[in-house]
């Protein structure tokens, strides 16, 4: 969905035509409502897969720093 007035969104100094949000798919959305729950329960322990922090995949844990230094950086503008 182009912006009415012809502009662009700004995300992170990237400029988007269409509303970056249509560009997510249904995987995107699960991974958004995985690092809500993380957000939310920092310190209490809940993390996606059972156990501690070692029992966590890797890939999962690198995944939701990425996604906790974009909403910093999002925060900060």
């Amino acid at each position: 969905m182009q912006a009415p007035d012809g502009s662009a969104w700004e995300v992170l100094g990237d400029l988007y035509p269409i509303n970056p949000r249509f560009l997510l798919s249904e995987e995107d959305y699960d991974m958004l409502r995985l690092w809500q729950m993380y957000q939310s329960s920092l310190g209490a322990g809940h993390l996606p897969e059972s156990g501690g922090v070692m029992d966590q995949p890797a890939i999962m844990l690198d995944a939701l720093l990425i996604m906790n230094g974009a909403y910093n950086a999002l925060s900060k503008s």
